[in-house]
């Protein structure tokens, strides 16, 4: 998982959630949940966790998703 690490630690990544609560980040999909449908998530690598925190726009909350097996 390290070079996959390094890139996703490189900065922020931005991506709209698209319907059914989908959204892609390196060519792999990730489920965030329906009510964020139409959103647009901030999203940041947390390498000690080895997970996406996903911040849908307008929002405080944080969400961690583990990263896909790569």
């Amino acid at each position: 998982m390290q070079p996959i690490g390094s890139y996703l630690s490189q900065g922020r990544w931005f991506r709209r959630v698209k319907s059914k609560g989908h959204f892609t980040l390196s060519g792999y999909g990730y489920y965030i949940g329906n009510r964020f449908n139409g959103k647009v998530l901030e999203i940041r690598f947390d390498s000690d966790k080895m997970k996406l925190k996903c911040q849908p726009e307008g929002s405080e909350e944080i969400i961690e998703l583990p990263v896909s097996d790569f």
